[in-house]
């Protein structure tokens, strides 16, 4: 196998070539085929008898392409480690291109492929130390207090079956699309938070009966939710219909403020026994989640202030087909990949990636797993205070071993790169003035 590097002539990109034959991912094939015959269970054998030209002959291919995807994969962050190639995201074909083709390599007897690499920008980066930043910080009101309670009561609910829609009532529906099939599932929603004139459309329907609403009038209730909407999600919403067919409909009986209820929430560190205690309990857990929300500002100021000013580019339209390669099983992704506005908050947030990762090298910054772990530890904690979860400590090893392990280890990175980037900006927090603003959450939340 042969692999070498050359630096592109645009901004910031690189091209790593692989010339590659059989001869170099034969041994891996055979040792494959050799572990699928002692392991697979085929008619007419007995187990571990099957012959390994017979399993060669039926899953030859299968096998080939999947030992030369991870051989290649593999080569190329092993070059790109050992040559210190300082990359942003994963090595990538243009669009049109195709990856190795294990039939044509059988017959042709060697193959080479191109690879894009996006490389991390050389950036200039002085901090002024007179620099004041401004950020919202959040402050924790009574209304926050109330409403937070009534959230933990829900968590707690009784549930009543109904057999109408009342203004009362909540309700599960199977949600379609009536141009787009492929959008189907099934929703959780509350009559009171509906605009009046749905809310008179649902009034009265029972389990089965079906009712056809504007997509934006069906989520009008979560709309405040995401208030940060594109211009082409809102023609969507505007333009699409959705039929609702009722599944459940129920009402929720929220427990009362009592010692019953408490205990759900009491700690040898907090033990609560009245509902002044409990209230104490809520503000400060609204405290504790506002300090963080207050210190993500900060951080996000910052980010705006100084990364807007780096001015770090890649060729856009590399950019879109990177994100074409990593998304290619995903349909949703895709489409939302033609939306301009949507690509251009992707866009930022790539450039910025690369920023981060650019600050890392120079700071020498290092994440490791022990700070890893104890970072998924820290946010499972949270989870479970926010929603009243008390496991066991043999629950909560195996919650933390199925967070850290989900989507083939996704979390464990995505909490390292966050890990990175909160380093960079302490480090900078520490040479700029930040300046609080009080606001309150439903201010916030405007922002």
């Amino acid at each position: 196998m042969e692999i070498f590097f050359e630096k592109g002539a645009a901004n910031n990109i690189g091209y790593i070539t692989i010339k590659i034959t059989p001869q170099d991912y034969q041994a891996e094939f055979d040792r494959q085929a050799k572990n699928i015959a002692k392991n697979i269970d085929l008619k007419g054998f007995r187990p571990g008898k099957v012959p390994v030209e017979l399993v060669k002959k039926r899953y030859g291919d299968a096998i080939r392409s999947d030992v030369l995807e991870k051989k290649v994969n593999q080569t190329l962050y092993d070059y790109i480690h050992s040559n210190e190639i300082r990359v942003v995201g994963v090595p990538f074909l243009r669009k049109g291109q195709s990856f190795f083709d294990v039939h044509q390599l059988e017959k042709e007897k060697q193959q080479e492929k191109r690879f894009n690499v996006f490389l991390l920008p050389e950036i200039s980066f002085n901090i002024d130390e007179s620099i004041v930043i401004d950020y919202p910080h959040p402050k924790v009101e009574e209304g926050d207090i109330e409403n937070r309670i009534k959230f933990l009561q829900s968590k707690h609910a009784d549930v009543q079956d109904l057999d109408e829609i009342t203004l009362e009532a909540s309700f599960t529906a199977y949600v379609s699309s009536i141009e787009d099939s492929s959008f189907n599932h099934v929703g959780f929603f509350d009559v009171k938070k509906f605009i009046p004139d749905v809310q008179s459309m649902l009034l009265g329907l029972k389990n089965g009966d079906t009712v056809d609403l504007p997509l934006s009038k069906a989520y009008q209730e979560i709309e405040n939710a995401f208030r940060e909407i594109s211009s082409q999600e809102k023609e969507f919403l505007e333009n699409h219909k959705v039929q609702l067919k009722i599944n459940r409909i129920f009402k929720q009986q929220l427990p009362g403020l009592n010692e019953t209820f408490f205990k759900n929430f009491s700690t040898e560190e907090f033990p609560i026994q009245d509902e002044q205690t409990f209230r104490e309990y809520v503000r400060r857990q609204l405290q504790g989640e506002c300090e963080q929300i207050a210190h993500h500002q900060a951080n996000k100021a910052i980010k705006n202030y100084f990364f807007d000013r780096l001015k770090v580019e890649f060729e856009k339209e590399l950019v879109k087909e990177y994100f074409q390669g990593i998304y290619k099983h995903d349909t949703n992704a895709l489409q939302k990949l033609e939306q301009p506005e949507y690509f251009q908050n992707l866009y930022h947030s790539f450039c910025q990636q690369a920023i981060i990762e650019s600050l890392v090298l120079k700071f020498s910054i290092e994440v490791t797993d022990d700070e890893i772990y104890q970072e998924a530890v820290n946010r499972l904690r949270s989870y479970s205070a926010l929603y009243g979860i008390s496991p066991t400590e043999k629950q909560f090893a195996a919650w933390l071993k199925e967070f850290l392990e989900s989507e083939n280890g996704k979390k464990y990175y995505e909490i390292k790169e966050d890990l990175k980037e909160q380093k960079v900006l302490q480090i900078i927090r520490q040479k700029v003035q930040l300046l609080p603003r009080l606001v309150t959450l439903h201010e916030l939340k405007g922002l």
